[in-house]
């Protein structure tokens, strides 16, 4: 990793791409958002690197000793390489780094993006109180960051942490990964208003029916009415709680972690949070609850910390 100074974080999302500079103490200034074009890896990687240019252009003083990128899907970070993605339609190998330094002179390092997040949780979160926590990313995937005596656990193929795809709902749909009850079918944002729409028919005096009519229905107005016991709210949100309940269960269970961090536009609702937290005290092993000490959402931003995340993929270890 590089030493002391300023690196440039960007996310790749499914809408746009997000780029900001970020300091080794972790403050974070001047983020800019690039909007997708077109959801395939070619087109993604070419905004991506118009985007890295025109951001640099417009900042002529700005000096950066490296790049990270947080990108969806299954990464070879050492390799710089995006080997897949659903999300964002790569289905064959794509290099990124090396292209991406030789046009920009400088290091770039890549990873899945709830890796990046993980460590800017390390790093500048929960990380500072505990080195042995869970971080799941409740957004338009669901995925985990594992870190166990301090360190980002990645497994043989970098691909820990897909509870995704761990099923969680016996007979469940089958998700686009081939599997059935997979938990990002369920508790991400798109399956949240899928569900909705599905069942609004069902329910036409819904105040829900009214939001979707107008454009206006957002995660936060569904978690809301479900916190005040509107009936398809409700039942929407029931079943987004026992699905991640049994995910976190699962994986408290076999980890033994000491806090559970909760990210991701449907982690901002606390009614979700506390119903979360009632379904894994009241299901989890004795044991593994006995050791936890918290299940709480993350004192760091939602809207940035997967581009301080990015950041986080260049800079020295904290």
């Amino acid at each position: 990793m590089q030493g002391n100074g300023y690196y440039l974080g960007a996310n790749c999302g499914r809408d746009c791409i997000r780029l900001g500079v970020v300091r080794t103490d972790g403050v974070l200034r001047d983020m800019a958002d690039y909007p997708l074009g077109s959801r395939s890896g070619g087109a993604v990687l070419h905004t991506l690197r118009e985007a890295l240019l025109h951001y640099r252009a417009e900042r002529p003083k700005l000096k950066v000793e490296a790049v990270g990128i947080g990108l969806p899907g299954y990464i070879n970070p050492s390799g710089g390489i995006w080997m897949r993605s659903l999300d964002l339609g790569v289905d064959t190998a794509l290099p990124v780094s090396a292209p991406l330094r030789s046009l920009l002179g400088v290091p770039v390092y890549i990873d899945n993006d709830i890796n990046a997040a993980t460590l800017a949780e390390l790093y500048f979160g929960m990380g500072r109180l505990c080195g042995n926590f869970l971080y799941l990313g409740l957004g338009e995937g669901v995925a985990m960051g594992i870190v166990a005596d301090g360190k980002l656990i990645r497994g043989i193929a970098n691909c820990a942490g897909e509870i995704g795809h761990m099923s969680v709902e016996t007979g469940g749909r089958q998700c686009e990964c081939g599997y059935q009850g997979c938990l990002e079918g369920i508790a991400s944002v798109g399956a949240l208003f899928q569900e909705v729409r599905n069942l609004l028919p069902s329910y036409p005096t819904s105040p829900l029916a009214e939001l979707e009519k107008e454009g206006k229905l957002t995660v936060e107005a569904v978690l809301d009415y479900a916190g005040e016991g509107e009936t398809l709210a409700r039942i929407v949100g029931e079943r987004i709680v026992q699905a991640v309940g049994r995910g976190v269960v699962n994986s408290m269970n076999l980890l033994n972690p000491g806090y559970i961090i909760l990210s991701g536009p449907l982690s901002k609702s606390d009614w979700l949070v506390e119903q979360v937290k009632r379904f894994v005290y009241t299901n989890g092993f004795v044991s593994s609850i006995g050791t936890l000490r918290d299940i709480s959402r993350s004192v760091l931003e939602a809207e940035y910390i997967d581009v301080l995340g990015a950041a986080c993929l260049c800079m020295p270890a904290q």
